[in-house]
């Protein structure tokens, strides 16, 4: 398996998974299958992985354009809630230049449905300001 396809495994279970209980321990159990990967980039391999997992992510779109759309959103969920929080919490220069470019990419990519980093106590502190969380 490639390092664009470790980090794109099971993306549709965490994001299934996203609610005030479970999302810390499916965070963890993502930061558990992705450490090795952020923990072996480089400023120029991070790049390189942004560009491979978001043309991996691509090509794996259904057709249709509403199915497509449906597809679009939970796979930039993933990205916000999971793997870009995973690198951040790597807190290596070369996993945080990793998620500015996946961020940057995906946003020119895919302008309706555009996404800032985010670390994962940020995402846990907007449970907490709503009464029910998600």
């Amino acid at each position: 398996m490639t390092n664009a396809e470790t980090l794109l495994y099971g993306n549709k279970a965490y994001v299934e998974h996203f609610n005030r209980m479970e999302y810390p321990a499916q965070f963890q159990r993502c930061c558990n299958t992705c450490s090795p990967v952020f923990a072996s980039l480089t400023e120029e391999s991070a790049a390189t992985l942004a560009e491979e997992l978001l043309s991996l992510a691509e090509s794996r779109l259904p057709r249709g354009r509403f199915r497509r759309r449906l597809a679009l959103s939970d796979l930039q969920q993933y990205f916000l809630l999971y793997i870009v929080p995973a690198a951040l919490a790597e807190e290596t220069e070369a996993a945080a230049h990793f998620a500015g470019e996946l961020c940057a990419r995906w946003n020119a990519a895919h302008p309706d449905f555009p996404f800032q980093q985010s670390s994962f106590s940020a995402l846990c502190e907007g449970f907490r300001d709503k009464p029910f969380g998600l």
